[in-house]
């Protein structure tokens, strides 16, 4: 399972950093929109930057719960597939969470 995990860290750490381009320039589209109209008009920039807000929350959880995970096995629990479960839970309950905050 820790490859697993490994391999997750290692997509969404990539996969994160794509996110975070599209969401600091749909963030300089919306504060600077004469310089960025170019590129982005500022009500698509707006559009743009709370549709990825859940997507960056998602990858930055993908990325942080492999490394709390080996952390975690460095104090010696041996129930590794105990922490798992509850790390994959909790990536599950906080990423469905701020989905939810985006629909309402």
């Amino acid at each position: 399972m820790g490859r697993y995990w490994e391999r997750i860290s290692r997509w969404s750490a990539w996969l994160l950093v794509i996110v975070l381009v599209l969401e600091f320039i749909s963030g300089y589209g919306i504060s600077h929109f004469r310089i960025f109209r170019v590129i982005i008009g500022k009500a698509d920039a707006f559009k743009l930057h709370q549709t990825i807000q859940p997507v960056a929350v998602f990858f930055v959880l993908a990325h942080l719960l492999p490394q709390i995970r080996r952390l975690t096995l460095r104090f010696g629990i041996k129930r590794t597939y105990l922490v798992d479960a509850i790390l994959f839970l909790l990536l599950i309950g906080l990423s469905g969470g701020s989905l939810y905050l985006f629909f309402i």
